[in-house]
């Protein structure tokens, strides 16, 4: 039949072969030549580049704004969600444990924001005034304690020049200095009084994304998703995907406990500066509570002491230096770094999480320079294998050991009282100035 007649019609050929390596490197070309042009117009025509830039920003602020907020409002509507609404008061219906969830975190937000325009900030403004005010009287008495110090430690060497320049020049022009500028604050109170308007707009919309933000975020996660899948293979977006979830766990515990423990210091802080009756109690309890959420490592002076001591910490601490998935999902075989005791393989399954967990505190007290508690805690674990008669790991650690003891050695003890101390230097030169801190902590 007519139908059954087999299709002797040539097959056209593809115009564009997609899958050819002319083609890929005609695109790379392509693509180049366009980054190059769009990075010479960026450098060429900086100045309105900049302009656009920053027009560009301020039309982006409140999304960002909004995008950090629900951010962080997410683990409070979570923690509603699931421990009040749904445990405790058993709500049976989604939308109204939804609605109350985020309808309470967004009141405790304005409650906490209410809170510190009409009792912290009235209070930090008037514990500024009042010490700029009492600036004179605080440089007399400084001065007082100069001489002072001066004729009870008649040993002590002490550039007198430099104390001259320090008490006839710096701290009056700082004085001066603070003075003139407080001639300025009205202007630039009126300034922020004719972009308050702005600053409305622009909080309204932040809440606004902020609030569809977390209502819509189950959707907005499977969109992402889906366009990370239809954009990269599937490997790259499963592994992108982890980084993500361990990046979000990590900051997200980092900023929880932080908050509440600066919110500890610092409350207790101003309990203990109220009662004892010290002056600017609320300005230094702020102080306290902020730098507290500010982690702190070293001092390092340059890069390569930076490379020395992630070198040491590799030495010492079995970091996994994998991106495989946590927990794992199935078991598999460690890498060599588990056999040469480098990696506790938490991918594989052979430590727990509070094992590893316990061993990234003692990174930690290690860059804080707290070594011998490191030392302690090696000497404890190889005494217990010893005793287990694992001698070749008792060696490991005893290794780890003399590690951490040789960078103990490496450092200059400056005090053998092992105090805590910083030391300010401050150097001259016509209009040019320096100011030098040097810290010590335990001695070194």
């Amino acid at each position: 039949m007519e139908a059954n007649k087999p299709d002797t019609k040539p097959k056209r050929k593809k115009r564009i072969d997609t899958e050819s390596d002319y083609f890929t490197i005609s695109s790379y070309v392509i693509m180049v030549v366009l980054i190059s042009l769009f990075a010479y117009r960026i450098i060429i025509h900086w100045e309105s580049t900049s302009k656009m830039l920053a027009s560009v920003g301020s039309i982006i602020a409140p999304y960002f704004i909004g995008f950090l907020l629900a951010y962080l409002l997410n683990p409070m509507v979570n923690m509603l969600y699931d421990s009040v609404f749904t445990r405790f008061f058993k709500i049976k219906k989604h939308t109204v444990k939804w609605a109350l969830s985020i309808a309470v975190s967004y009141i405790v937000v304005l409650g906490v924001v209410v809170l510190c325009i009409s009792f912290i900030i009235p209070q930090l403004i008037k514990s500024i005034t009042d010490l700029v005010t009492q600036l004179p009287e605080l440089t007399n008495r400084f001065f007082a304690w100069l001489d002072e110090y001066v004729y009870k430690n008649k040993n002590v060497a002490i550039n007198e020049e430099t104390v001259t320049r320090i008490t006839n020049d710096y701290l009056p022009n700082l004085q001066k200095t603070i003075t003139d500028n407080l001639s300025n604050v009205l202007p630039a109170v009126y300034g922020v009084g004719v972009s308050f308007v702005r600053f409305l707009i622009n909080t309204f919309i932040a809440l606004i994304v902020s609030v569809y933000l977390i209502i819509d975020k189950r959707r907005i996660k499977s969109y992402l998703a889906k366009l990370t899948y239809a954009l990269c293979t599937k490997e790259h977006s499963e592994s992108f995907f982890t980084i993500i979830r361990d990046c979000n766990a990590i900051c997200k515990s980092f900023f929880i406990g932080k908050t509440i423990d600066s919110l500890i210091i610092g409350t207790l802080c101003l309990i203990i500066m109220s009662i004892v009756g010290l002056p600017y109690a609320v300005l230094i309890s702020v102080i306290v509570a902020i730098t507290n959420m500010i982690p702190y490592f070293g001092p390092y002076i340059g890069a390569g002491a930076v490379r020395q001591v992630m070198e040491a910490v590799r030495d010492v601490f079995p970091l996994r230096t994998c991106r495989q998935a946590l927990p794992p999902k199935t078991e598999k075989r460690p890498c060599v770094n588990y056999d040469i005791g480098r990696c506790m393989a938490p991918c594989a399954g052979k430590c727990t999480e509070e094992q590893y967990r316990a061993m990234m505190e003692g990174v930690l007290r290690f860059l804080n320079g707290d070594y011998e508690s490191v030392i302690r805690s090696l000497r404890k674990d190889m005494e217990e294998a010893a005793a287990a008669m694992r001698y070749e790991k008792a060696a490991r650690i005893r290794d780890k050991i003399k590690d951490v003891e040789g960078m103990m050695e490496r450092q200059i003890a400056l005090r053998t009282d092992r105090s805590e101390q910083d030391l300010i230097a401050i150097a001259q030169d016509g209009l040019d100035a320096m100011i030098q801190i040097l810290y010590i902590r335990g001695g070194r």
